[in-house]
């Protein structure tokens, strides 16, 4: 009953084209953890993206759940799993023309995160699937 009734609510709540935030298209930038930073390139697809981190090498999926303000989900490596942490929560939230996403461990806390911009060379998503 609960749960129908906070879909009920979301259904009825008024979106702006403000509100609404759906990424897309191909991003890159630098990650940063606990001093450390590394390349990554995103390539935003319906219902998720795919992700690449050339340094490591690894790479894999982001399976999102849009949020209005921000999108939220999971990271799952499809390769380079010896190199990168699997199954990480993340949030993605924007900050002026940027896309920023923060990965959050298994107790909530944030452990990394990367400033984002459009791509320009459209090479973005990775080669490695």
């Amino acid at each position: 009953m609960m749960l129908r009734l906070l879909i009920m609510f979301l259904l009825a709540a008024p979106v702006t084209a403000e509100e609404a935030f759906t990424p897309s298209g191909d991003w890159a930038g630098t990650g940063y953890q606990n001093g450390d930073t590394w390349a990554m390139e995103v390539q935003f697809v319906p219902g998720g993206a795919r992700v690449d981190y050339p340094d490591f090498p690894c790479g894999g999926v982001w399976i999102l759940d849009p949020d209005l303000a921000a999108p939220t989900g999971v990271e799952w490596l499809t390769y380079g799993h010896q190199f990168c942490l699997d199954g990480l929560s993340l949030r993605l939230t924007r900050s002026g023309p940027e896309l920023v996403v923060r990965w959050f461990d298994k107790s909530g806390a944030e452990i990394a995160q990367a400033p984002l911009s459009r791509a320009v060379s459209g090479k973005t998503g990775g080669g490695r699937k």
